[in-house]
């Protein structure tokens, strides 16, 4: 039981063996046939520590993927992906590969090495072959400035509240010293207005109608005209003013 145990397993892993270099073959030998297909990158601008993934196009029947480091070339080959068996390694593998169902290479943790050229190729299972390659670029983290960017402190919370008091302060006398001095030349111009028109339009002189005096009654009595009786002083005239002043004398030169 033991000897054919042993014997089953040494069939089996010959039998991977068998199949892990008919892969080699086939891809070193149908290379210069094979069909160019796209290779897509996700995310297509990878920073340093993060992931990556390349996933190849072309057929989905899929027999083997060799993916390679730089050109297609037996020292550059990362892994050999077989469907029925898995992935077998190489020598451009660092231990941050993983091989896909779909072909695809993923790498973990990248690096700033890990900026280049990859080349995948593809043996179907009806035994064509299919090559594409794309360049990646492997951006530098600036751990420096964006600590710096996304770190905030308490000081600086408390510096940006005190900031938004001092300037809603600042805003809301601003708008009432605004308003004031509004107000301010609104009455000014008011009252100049009306100090102008009281020069531009000065009062008429306003005459009473009064009755004449008792004094003057008695001189005029004397006088024996009742015709210079006057109940309103006319404004300006002299003749009038004379006559009532000196009423004797306006009667001797009217006799002669």
């Amino acid at each position: 039981m033991g000897r054919r145990q042993e014997e089953r397993r040494g069939s089996r892993s010959s039998w991977q063996a068998a199949r892990l270099a008919a892969a080699v073959l086939s891809c070193c030998f149908l290379r210069t046939q094979a069909r160019d297909i796209p290779v897509t990158v996700n995310p297509p601008q990878p920073e340093e520590g993060q992931e990556v993934t390349l996933t190849p196009g072309g057929s989905t029947d899929i027999f083997s993927c060799n993916w390679f480091r730089g050109e297609d070339l037996p020292p550059n080959r990362i892994f050999v992906y077989i469907s029925s068996s898995g992935q077998e390694n190489g020598p451009g593998y660092t231990g941050r590969e993983t091989g896909g169902s779909d072909c695809s290479l993923h790498i973990r943790s990248l690096t700033l090495n890990d900026t280049g050229k990859y080349t995948v190729l593809k043996t179907t299972s009806m035994g064509l072959s299919e090559k594409g390659s794309v360049q990646i670029q492997v951006l530098e983290l600036e751990q420096t400035s964006k600590g710096q960017n996304n770190t905030v402190t308490p000081g600086d919370i408390s510096i940006s509240s005190s900031t938004r008091v001092a300037g809603a302060v600042l805003g809301t006398l601003a708008i009432a010293a605004l308003a004031g001095t509004v107000l301010y030349c609104f009455f000014r111009a008011r009252r100049q207005g009306d100090n102008s028109s009281t020069l531009t339009n000065p009062a008429s002189p306003v005459y009473e109608n009064t009755l004449p005096s008792a004094q003057t009654q008695v001189m005029l009595m004397n006088s024996l005209d009742t015709n210079n009786t006057y109940e309103e002083l006319q404004h300006g005239d002299q003749a009038v003013y004379n006559q009532l002043r000196h009423p004797a004398r306006s009667t001797e030169m009217r006799d002669l």
